[in-house]
């Protein structure tokens, strides 16, 4: 009991000294914990005014979400135009401007840790122009800023946080300085400020408003994907960017020999590029990297960039197909004083893509380009990519399947034609060379105008192994069954010359001394009982009709050889 009213007024009396030593320096404090606007305070009162604009120093402690809202009046509503900052939102990963409550996202940026639930961290609200600009205490770098074209008269400022969410606010503090004192600047800090104060990065960097703006662009692929699918070609890359900035000159000996400096996105002007083809979202392609300004002017930009465009895929020689993909790259903003032009325009195709597809051409060309939105053609670029699929495995997963499946089919002949197995390897061959078909409908997309080679060298296939299935059969159906006629005598003396057995290996004929073929044609059909005379000349029969059978099966494999041989040599990968 006695502990807990002890706690409770140390606690108090922590409050109370923080309280008084921030009335002592002339600062306000505010505690806050919940999602509610209450104290609108007068901007005089929060605010200095410097020749560069109107400032707003304040710290705060919370954990996450700590909003300002910076309105025109006192009466609100969630209609009212309103800016409205939110600090280490998403559980303090990201922050936000907003141009009314909870809605309407002016820009946002990554910001992770920006808060601390257990110290004060200050940062500075700046209103300049049309601009609003946000950075941390003690630095001149801006973490996040918009732009209003019609900007708002802020008259009032409001601190607020999250529900759930308590916050310390620490503002009004006494100061002569806008954002950093002047004598402490750097002489890189000096010159920030000096290039900045009245800069307009909204606004073309030209001295001249008749002036025409070129910026000068080269795409560096790192790795290209082609969905024949989809139609979709994805390029991940770098795009090199220069353009010359008129107003970002100066006099390196003025500044100590400083000639360049790196800013964050937006601080200077930009430009606004697009995928005109692109599948989906055609801007925002670029990430938040430095942009580096020099003392001539000439500005240079490289930022990763992740592209996709419609390609239409020609899947006529699959799969050692080629696809000639393009990129239409033009501005977003519909000015006619904006060139965008190519830097070697013609590249080496050196890039090694580490995936299926390999860029062996690389062309860009500058061209008027058609942007949604527009009426006017537009200066751009399109950049021609040409690839071709590394296809090493294709032909090792396509080729040797098919070349088992021949001479599958090529053993059948040359079994038996009694043997038991003689149907079974046609059939499995049938079954391998359907499911490898079904793969490649699968693995192909719909909109295949003509049939690939290896596709329609299995499907020849197949119906090759149907035409010697139905071989197969017949000759079974000529060896098992005896049958009582006889083939006639030209054919049986063809069948008995040498030189034929021995071309096509066939099995000899059985010893039939004082037998005479015409005496086959005599027999009578009318005889109940079978003489031994009878029993040979049935046998001489059948054992004519079975070599009948293998020369069938012999010049069927020759002829099934041959053809499967070209069929794979003109349509493989």
């Amino acid at each position: 009991m006695y502990s807990a009213v002890l706690l409770f007024f140390f606690t108090v009396g922590i409050l109370y000294n923080n309280v008084n030593s921030n009335l002592q320096n002339g600062c306000q404090t505010e505690f806050t914990d919940t999602y509610a606007y209450k104290n609108f305070h007068p901007l005089d009162e929060v605010a200095t005014y410097a020749k560069n604009g109107i400032i707003i120093n304040f710290s705060v402690r919370a954990s996450s979400d700590a909003h300002i809202l910076l309105s025109p009046t006192s009466s609100l509503t969630y209609a009212t135009p309103v800016y409205e900052i939110v600090l280490g939102a998403g559980q303090n990963s990201f922050s936000v401007i907003r141009g009314k409550q909870r809605r309407r996202t002016m820009n946002h940026t990554r910001t992770p840790l920006i808060l601390s639930a257990t110290e004060e961290r200050t940062f500075w609200i700046r209103l300049s122009n049309s601009q609003i600009q946000i950075g941390k205490g003690g630095e001149d770098e801006v973490i996040l800023y918009a732009a209003d074209s019609l900007p708002l008269h802020v008259q009032y400022v409001c601190f607020s946080t999250w529900y759930q969410v308590t916050g310390k606010w620490i503002y009004g503090c006494p100061t002569t300085r806008g954002y950093q004192e002047e004598e402490n600047l750097t002489v890189t800090q000096k010159l920030r400020k000096d290039m900045l104060t009245y800069y307009d990065p909204y606004s073309r960097p030209i001295v001249m408003e008749d002036q025409t703006t070129t910026v000068k662009i080269h795409l560096q692929c790192l790795n290209v994907k082609l969905d024949e699918k989809r139609s979709i070609f994805t390029v991940n890359g770098v795009m090199h960017m220069k353009w010359n900035d008129e107003k970002m000159r100066w006099n390196p000996l003025a500044y100590n020999n400083v000639s360049l400096l790196y800013f964050t996105n937006r601080e200077i002007w930009q430009p606004d590029i697009i995928l005109v083809n692109a599948a989906g979202h055609g801007s925002g392609l670029f990430g938040e990297t430095p942009v580096v300004a020099n003392s001539d002017g000439s500005v240079t930009w490289s930022s990763p960039v992740h592209l996709e465009a419609w390609c239409p895929s020609d899947l006529n020689n699959w799969p050692n197909d080629q696809h000639t993909c393009e990129l239409t790259l033009s501005f977003a903003s519909k000015h006619q004083l904006l060139q965008m032009l190519f830097e070697n325009s013609t590249m080496r195709p050196v890039q090694t893509t580490g995936s299926e597809w390999e860029i062996i051409s690389h062309v860009a060309e500058s061209a008027l380009v058609s942007v949604p939105g527009s009426t006017d053609l537009l200066s751009g670029i399109v950049i021609q990519i040409t690839l071709k699929r590394n296809n090493g495995s294709y032909k090792t997963l396509f080729v040797g399947p098919f070349i088992a499946c021949i001479l599958m089919t090529l053993i059948s002949f040359w079994l038996p034609p009694t043997d038991q197995y003689k149907i079974l390897c046609t059939c499995c061959g049938m079954i391998i060379l359907s499911k490898f078909i079904i793969e490649f409908g699968n693995l192909l997309p719909t909109p295949a105008y003509n049939v690939p080679p290896i596709l329609f060298a299995y499907c020849s296939g197949l119906i090759a192994m149907v035409l010697s299935l139905l071989i197969s059969i017949l000759v079974i159906c000529l060896t098992r069954y005896k049958l009582q006629c006889s083939l006639p005598r030209k054919v049986c003396y063809i069948l008995s010359n040498k030189y034929l057995h021995r071309i096509l290996f066939l099995p000899p004929i059985m010893n039939t001394e004082d037998y005479s073929y015409t005496h086959l044609d005599d027999l009578g059909s009318n005889n109940k009982e079978t003489s031994p005379e009878e029993t040979k000349n049935t046998e001489q029969i059948q054992q004519y009709w079975t070599i009948l059978a293998t020369v069938i099966d012999r010049i069927s494999c020759f002829t099934y050889a041959v053809y499967l041989s070209i069929l794979l040599g003109t349509h493989s990968p």
